[in-house]
């Protein structure tokens, strides 16, 4: 496992991270096999573990991980988690922002103690409107860097406006963004927020699946949660995935591991966040930090992007 830096800070990474969220964090996904699939990934020589404040049991899941792992491991590790978000106590449960620093102090907070830590490593604020990083917030972020309870701090956004922003302004040191074969797009603010010094950590890495019919598959309470989650987020992109559905058929990759490879080869990025909970697929993704893209493939997929006709400069 190849390690990268992380903007102009002095945190390396692993270049295939682990997503501690969605169905790893949820009840109906065993916590003893979400357990089995952070120490494999640690084994596999994933050292990066990011995860949210509102990730159903996620934090608490990755904090018992971190606790059999003993201290001195736990320095070894990357952890990221972000801040922002809040649960409502009604009884359909949502989601919902709040970026007032009374609630945000408390969030990390309850973060430091679920994961069983006192510092963290990256945290995120996550999914902030430009209006909402305020100087306030920012103050509040920056004050936890100089305290030692945060190294770096960064945004998770998907939003270009947002991203743009961050980038002109330097205010980050690190963004998660969606970068994957699907969003090749994006490939030119990555290259601009690398060249200002801002760590970039492609989220969305394997692009939900689109480009593979397994997301129609249901064999199991895990398979609906995901395809609703495709439905509800990605709707868009379903149908171009059916362009992609030619690296479900190259000889000696699996899908995922063309998808990872190509995000990987992309120099301005510091890792690649994936997520799974299938143990094969897991160790299966970590194979394709030692593959290389072949050349006809790359050459397609870069062909099917619907926005990116430059030529990107990759190892």
């Amino acid at each position: 496992m190849k390690m990268r830096n992380l903007g102009n800070t002095d945190i390396t990474i692993s270049e295939l991270g682990f997503g501690c969220a969605s169905v790893w964090g949820k009840n109906f996904f065993v916590e003893q096999e979400a357990m089995d699939l952070f120490q494999t990934a640690v084994e596999e020589g994933i050292t990066f573990f990011d995860t949210g404040y509102s990730y159903g049991h996620a934090e608490e899941r990755l904090g018992k991980c971190l606790q059999q792992l003993g201290t001195q491991k736990r320095k070894e590790l990357t952890i990221a988690t972000k801040c922002g978000t809040r649960i409502s106590d009604t009884p359909t449960v949502c989601v919902y922002h709040d970026w007032s620093v009374e609630w945000l102090k408390q969030s990390v907070e309850i973060s430091l103690k679920r994961l069983h830590t006192d510092y963290l490593d990256m945290l995120h604020l996550h999914g902030p409107k430009i209006n909402e990083m305020t100087d306030e917030v920012l103050k509040f972020m920056n004050d936890l860097k100089a305290q030692n309870v945060v190294r770096a701090i960064g945004v998770n956004s998907f939003d270009t406006d947002v991203l743009s922003y961050i980038c002109d302004n330097r205010l980050f040191d690190f963004v998660m963004l969606d970068y994957n074969i699907m969003r090749q797009d994006r490939e030119e603010l990555i290259k601009r927020l690398y060249k200002n010094g801002i760590g970039v950590i492609a989220g969305a890495a394997l692009a939900q699946s689109l480009y593979s019919n397994r997301v129609f598959q249901i064999h199991e309470k895990k398979d609906i949660w995901y395809l609703l989650r495709a439905l509800k987020n990605f709707r868009g992109h379903m149908f171009e995935g059916r362009k992609y559905r030619f690296i479900n058929k190259i000889p000696n990759f699996t899908g995922s591991q063309i998808a990872l490879r190509y995000v990987m080869d992309n120099p301005y990025v510091s890792s690649a966040v994936f997520g799974t909970t299938n143990l094969q697929h897991l160790v299966e993704n970590v194979q394709a930090t030692n593959m290389i893209l072949p050349a006809d493939i790359l050459e397609k997929i870069r062909k099917n992007g619907r926005f990116s006709s430059e030529k990107l400069d990759r190892h």
